[in-house]
């Protein structure tokens, strides 16, 4: 009779494991997400605007000749990305959605590193600033907690 209360309790606490594991990872990666998302911020805030509009102007002139060598040209490698300072960060911007809640950064690359971290985004495609001709693919994958 003791034996199977000792199996019970390990059953019950197993199973609270599975319940609050879930929930207590997700909860690490927002509040490490807004971090490095507010240290973005701050990085910009703290920048010059002749700093920020060269930085955008660099990221400009990147998507331009993707776009004229037919997008996927491989002659445009990741030094080309490297080569441009991302306002001082990791991370190349990030994303909001606001219907479901969620604020994500956006890294260079779509290694299963990177996806562990945030959003990926594609090598060979625009840089997400948005503008005419721009095609930039990036990359999530499923998280199911």
């Amino acid at each position: 009779m003791k034996l199977k209360n000792i199996f019970r309790k390990i059953i019950f606490l197993i199973g609270i494991f599975f319940i609050i594991f879930p929930i207590s990872t997700k909860y690490i990666s927002n509040l490490n997400q807004t971090k490095i998302i507010n240290n973005y911020n701050n990085n910009i805030a703290h920048m010059p605007n002749s700093e920020i509009e060269r930085i955008k102007e660099n990221a400009k002139d990147y998507n331009s000749q993707l776009y004229e060598n037919n997008l996927f040209d491989s002659s445009l490698t990741q030094e080309n990305i490297s080569s441009i300072d991302f306002f001082g960060a990791d991370i190349l911007s990030y994303i909001i959605i606001p219907k479901i809640n969620i604020e994500l950064p956006i890294y260079e690359g779509s290694s299963d590193d990177v996806l562990s971290l945030g959003i990926g985004h594609l090598s060979n495609t625009s840089l997400p600033i948005g503008g005419i001709n721009t095609h930039c693919v990036l990359v999530r994958t499923y998280w199911p907690f």
